[in-house]
């Protein structure tokens, strides 16, 4: 279900897998094709003129808007959406209400609950509209084993990739977690990246160890300064390699 929500999903969105997940499996060869990614799905309501109200899945994929439900099912490319509109549910304060405007009809969803899952939702969907053809990284296609650092946001500004705000959010571990993900990732052949402390100065810092395939130890300190994160470079422990080898 990964495909659905993502490395790290969110309690309602494991509920959400976990409600529909019939209803996913199904439609993962009938309404996705080859070449599209799930951007984001959140649970709604569809408000149909025949009075009859389906409750189902609205998602989001690099090229559409979908509905799916027991009894329902359809389709909108993003190039067919002429605008849309959001608003607080009138008979519930806690909820969002979803209209569509495609040609001269309409299309509302309702019973969207108000929290960061929908809030991410409307983001991506409005992107989608202006910007068909750019790239945007969300919670559900983002790799979480990589920490977004300064430096791969910058990259991906410069190549244009739409970041969301609930992605940042969610993003930001843990000092020890994201240091974890950046020494993974600037060692990538490393054989253990493990945690320590020691004291300095009446401070304790956090060390990432980072074991390579050499038996070398890299140490980074994340040291909390004026609520900045400050990485220092990476210092080479022969001796401490030694050492571990020695216990083997």
């Amino acid at each position: 279900m990964q495909k659905w929500v993502g490395k790290r999903p969110t309690m309602g969105q494991k509920n959400l897998v976990a409600k529909y997940k019939r209803l996913l499996q199904q439609e993962e060869s009938v309404t996705l094709t080859s070449q599209e990614k799930v951007l984001k799905i959140i649970e709604v309501e569809c408000d149909k003129k025949s009075s009859r109200e389906l409750k189902g899945v609205l998602g989001l994929t690099t090229q559409a808007i979908f509905f799916v439900s027991k009894h329902e099912r359809m389709r909108y490319e993003y190039s067919q959406i002429s605008d849309i509109d959001v608003r607080n549910d009138e008979k519930e304060k806690n909820n969002l209400r979803l209209s569509l405007k495609i040609g001269r009809s309409k299309r509302r969803f309702d019973d969207i609950k108000k929290n960061d899952d929908s809030q991410e939702f409307i983001e991506i969907l409005e992107y989608m509209i202006s910007n068909q053809s750019k790239e945007i990284l969300t919670t559900v296609t983002h790799d979480f084993d990589y920490f977004l650092h300064a430096e791969k946001l910058a990259v991906l500004q410069n190549q244009n990739v739409h970041i969301t705000s609930f992605l940042l959010e969610r993003d930001n571990l843990s000092f020890t977690k994201n240091g974890e993900r950046l020494l993974r990732e600037k060692h990538k052949n490393a054989a253990l990246v493990a945690e320590g402390f020691f004291q300095e100065d009446k401070q304790k810092r956090v060390i990432l160890l980072c074991l390579n395939l050499k038996w070398s130890i890299y140490m980074n300190l994340i040291i909390k300064r004026e609520k900045q994160d400050c990485y220092t470079n990476g210092i080479l422990y022969t001796f401490l390699a030694q050492w571990l080898i020695g216990l083997q």
